[in-house]
């Protein structure tokens, strides 16, 4: 019973890391191409963080990922 509960505790923080991963390099690739268009660097590729922290941790990691993404983008 140990194993399944550390299994989960181990799978529910992977799923908070890979949000909080994806939001950090869909925030530097902004950052990086913000020189060539401006401040213009469109919000909606958050959407990409926002999926695959959805995808792989399942919906709390996903909405963590969506906060991050709006304080990233203001």
């Amino acid at each position: 019973m140990r194993q399944t509960t550390r299994a989960q505790f181990q799978q529910s923080v992977r799923g908070y890391l890979i949000a909080i991963g994806a939001t950090a390099a869909v925030t530097a690739v902004r950052l990086a191409v913000s020189g060539m268009v401006g401040n213009f660097a469109p919000i909606v590729s958050f959407t990409i963080a926002i999926t695959i922290a959805a995808w792989y941790g399942g919906l709390k990691p996903g909405l963590l990922a969506t906060l991050l993404s709006f304080q990233s983008a203001n």
